[in-house]
């Protein structure tokens, strides 16, 4: 029984060891894996859509009313996928906003908040997206409550 135990958590130390070298040798694999299970988790897929001189990327998943959930500065689409799970029910739509994340920087644009709302509006209107609920964090709350202020008729509800 004590043989047993022994190799059982040499087994066992050796996999983390493992596990653990895996980790530090390959971070952006293991990143990449944990990203993609949390958005399996949240029913989320990845997708892209030409917003004039930008290539936007976005996830997009569920049935149901639509929410927009916009990021903070330095942020990224993918920082929603954790919450995006407990919104069962909706149809979300996550993008990664111009000049952030995967979607596209066009170094002589305009990035000022009208400038940045002008570009969710002309997105929200690729994706035929007629009225939808719009939340945002940090910097996307400014973006957020701006579209909301401008466009009055297509958000139904904002949170911030």
């Amino acid at each position: 029984m004590k043989k047993f135990i022994k190799y059982g958590m040499i087994v066992i130390v050796a996999i983390v060891v493992l596990l653990a070298a895996f980790y530090f040798l390959f971070p952006e694999t293991v990143f990449k894996l944990a990203i993609d299970a949390q958005r399996r988790s949240a029913d989320l897929v990845k997708k892209e859509v030409q917003v004039d001189d930008h290539r936007i990327v976005y996830l997009e998943g569920g049935t149901g009313e639509t929410i927009v959930l916009l990021h903070g500065f330095g942020g990224y689409k993918d920082q929603w996928t954790a919450f995006a799970k407990y919104l069962k029910g909706y149809h979300l739509v996550i993008p990664d906003i111009s000049g952030f994340g995967e979607s596209s920087q066009v170094p002589t644009d305009n990035y000022s908040v009208e400038s940045q709302v002008g570009r969710i509006d002309r997105f929200v209107e690729v994706l035929k997206l007629d009225k939808f609920h719009m939340a945002g964090n940090s910097m996307g709350g400014a973006y957020a409550a701006t579209y909301g202020a401008k466009y009055p008729g297509k958000v139904l509800t904002l949170a911030l």
